[in-house]
């Protein structure tokens, strides 16, 4: 059930109910009452007058906790404590809360959650308000606000490892904190059901490590450890004793024929930043027409708290590309789509692939928050898939771009990933 709040000037902290809401949700005759990060100490009064699926809250306690009357809320309490939500935070990043068109992805779920709904910056964080946008449902729209601290949050922009908001709220953070490729790769490297899928990576220190790798694969990348979107990212294959380097200068491809051993070193030092890059082996991917085909899976968690893997997405890149970003002119379909028609596989075949790879995606997650002992709604796993049927792990996207859905043609997947994450979220409220 859904409760309307009502003010009354009576009594301060007191919370009026029907006698019937009182007996049927158990609420103490007295104790605290919370929302969000908020509490203030209560006592209930009974009042036929007051519907069953109405609460009456003093003017104190709205004033103090922050509550909206234009919202619905769930309700439960225990001996002592009442809980009013859900509230829930999304935090985005500044173009997301600029333009407010962009928060419809979230409010277009909002029947579904009931409560609270804002979506804040963090840098308009202050020790006891946020400032930033609340979703109205009776205007059917978001309005900028200043609220109280929510009381769990989905994260879907970069937030410092060190922020306060971690500490504030620990696991009731959804999607934790991000870790660099190298950290990553250190730490998956240790689970002996992942490690085989792991490409082999080292960390740049200088030219040398770079020359041991390629002694052992004719072809390695080199990734900034805190880079996305494919950027910055460096193909070098070796031919007989001449090196062939390609990269991206934005948008522009770049490349570099037969240098030399020499000329390389030289390179390498001008381009790169000791402890900063990742040398991965190259995986010899499958192409189609010259493009590069790679998958990107996305594995969710449920509100039970188990991961459900809903969404396996192919990405084939530009033609001669060293990377498979749509962003960077790639193409997205249907992944089972892509396993018949390139792979040559048929139905059974198909669901037999996908269910490996299911089950290679769970144990990822499962593994991502065992090592690092953080808590997360949704991860976005790069994979890719050899001329053997091999499957390797490319990388852990911690907040994966959703609209490769749409790129795909499934506007489902994007909208029921979303409900998910937002479901979860609530969950961790307390609803």
């Amino acid at each position: 059930m859904r409760f309307k709040v009502l003010p009354h000037k009576h009594s301060s902290g007191t919370m009026i109910v029907n006698p019937k809401t009182a007996s049927t949700w158990r609420i103490p005759r007295s104790g605290t009452f919370h929302f969000g990060l908020r509490y203030i100490r209560f006592i209930l009064k009974e009042d036929n007058k007051i519907r069953e699926n109405e609460i009456a809250l003093s003017d104190n306690i709205i004033s103090y906790l922050g509550i909206v009357h234009c919202n619905r809320y769930e309700l439960f309490a225990n001996k002592k404590e009442v809980w009013l939500g859900p509230f829930i935070g999304i935090l985005v990043g500044r173009k997301t809360l600029q333009n407010k068109a962009w928060l419809e992805k979230y409010s277009r779920h909002y029947n579904k959650l009931g409560g609270m709904l804002v979506a804040f910056r963090s840098n308009r964080i202050k020790k006891r308000t946020i400032k930033g946008a609340m979703y109205n449902p009776q205007k059917k729209e978001w309005v900028d606000s200043q609220f109280c601290y929510p009381s769990s949050i989905l994260r879907r922009t970069l937030l410092p490892n060190k922020h306060p908001l971690f500490s504030i709220y620990g696991r009731k953070i959804a999607n934790h904190r991000r870790y660099n490729k190298w950290f990553v790769y250190k730490k998956l490297s240790t689970l002996a059901t992942i490690k085989n899928h792991l490409p082999k990576t080292v960390l740049y220190h200088n030219p040398k490590d770079i020359h041991e790798l390629l002694r052992r694969h004719n072809k390695v990348f080199i990734k900034s450890i805190n880079g996305s979107s494919g950027r910055g990212i460096i193909k070098i294959t070796k031919k007989h004793h001449y090196f062939h380097v390609r990269w991206r200068d934005g948008k522009t491809k770049v490349e570099r024929s037969l240098l030399s051993a020499s000329q390389l070193k030289t390179f390498l030092k001008t381009k790169l930043k000791p402890k900063s890059y990742i040398i991965q082996q190259s995986i010899p991917l499958m192409s189609e027409k010259g493009r590069k085909i790679d998958f990107r899976l996305i594995i969710l968690k449920k509100v039970n708290g188990e991961w459900d893997d809903v969404g396996f997405i192919s990405k084939r890149g530009r033609k001669r590309s060293i990377v498979s970003n749509i962003s960077s002119g790639g193409i997205a379909e249907m992944g089972e789509i892509t396993l018949k028609r390139k792979w040559n596989l048929t139905d059974p075949e198909v669901r037999k692939m996908r269910r490996h790879i299911s089950t290679l995606a769970h144990e990822i997650a499962k593994g991502v928050e065992k090592v690092f002992g953080s808590s997360y709604c949704e991860l976005a796993l790069d994979l890719g898939i050899d001329k053997n049927s091999k499957v390797w792990l490319i990388e852990v996207n911690f907040l994966g771009d959703k609209t490769i859905a749409l790129d795909a043609g499934n506007r489902k997947l994007y909208y029921d990933t979303i409900k998910t994450n937002l479901l979860y979220v609530k969950k961790l409220a307390g609803f």
